[in-house]
């Protein structure tokens, strides 16, 4: 056997639950040699059990916090609704804090001003564009 296969072997018993001391004697080799061999296994192991946990911790978070992160990975307001089950005036509520927080003060309070005659905000944008 070559150093890679007897490294797989070892892991294989380790993962069927052998004791270190029981894989020393069945591969003829030192708890010396074995030890960095697990330790490798289990730090692998841990860092997936450590991105699970990243990924899981957000869905422990308040929804405000949850649809933060999804606004801050360009999610939609549609997409934001459907992926927490928000109502609409929710989400929007959510949104605006979104634009406060990431620093588009003036783009909330212009919203806030024009919201009930947004067809005439959007028609001055499109003069000033042009």
């Amino acid at each position: 056997m070559n150093r890679q296969e007897k490294e797989q072997h070892i892991v294989g018993l380790y993962k069927e639950g052998k004791s270190i001391r029981e894989i020393a004697t069945l591969m003829h080799m030192s708890f010396r040699d074995i030890g960095p061999i697990i330790k490798k296994v289990k730090s692998e192991a841990d860092g997936e059990r450590g991105q699970l946990e990243d990924h899981d911790d957000i869905r422990s978070k308040s929804k405000d916090t949850q649809a933060i992160k999804l606004f801050s990975e360009l999610k939609t307001p549609v997409e934001v609704a459907i992926a927490l089950d928000l109502p609409a005036d929710q989400v929007h509520a959510i949104y605006l804090k979104y634009w406060k927080l990431d620093g588009m003060y003036r783009l909330a309070e212009i919203y806030d001003e024009a919201k009930y005659d947004l067809h005439a905000l959007l028609e001055l944008h499109k003069i000033a564009k042009d």
